[in-house]
């Protein structure tokens, strides 16, 4: 958790500077706040995609925010544990299943006997055959943000 931390000497000189505008404090340091979670959220977006291979609104999806408000002057983000689809990292059909890269050093690897597929409801992702009939089929996934 990132933590900003004033001492008496710098709030009392915040405070001689908006001394005209207290009814405005609480928007301008929650403003201020959202601002810099924001700021925070994409450096973070951008150093896990120096080791992972995932595009960017993958990435970004699994990172959550919480705004600071008028009364709470606090923001938090949160990073999913939640895994995510083999699909965000480059996944591309090929004749023997479906190939992938993980890490940004690592090579491609091939996952044998795999699809990608657009389910009806939109969402798109490599799936495999559970055994050796049609039905079911399961999502593959690659590892988690977190």
């Amino acid at each position: 958790m990132v933590e900003i931390k004033f001492n008496n000497a710098q709030l009392k000189r915040i405070q001689k500077i908006l001394a005209n505008t207290p009814k405005a404090m609480p928007r301008i340091v929650s403003s201020a706040i959202n601002k810099t979670t924001a700021l925070a959220k994409t450096d973070i977006s951008k150093r896990i995609r120096t080791v992972l291979a995932a595009k960017a609104a993958a990435v970004k999806k699994k990172i959550s925010r919480r705004k600071a408000s008028h009364r709470r002057w606090r923001s938090d983000l949160y990073i999913s544990k939640k895994r995510m689809p083999l699909i965000a990292f480059g996944a591309r059909q090929n004749k023997t299943g479906t190939s992938y890269k993980i890490e940004k050093a690592g090579g491609r690897k091939t996952l044998a006997h795999s699809f990608i597929q657009k389910m009806p409801s939109g969402h798109e992702g490599v799936f495999m055959r559970k055994g050796k009939s049609r039905y079911p089929i399961s999502e593959k996934m690659g590892p988690s943000v977190g």
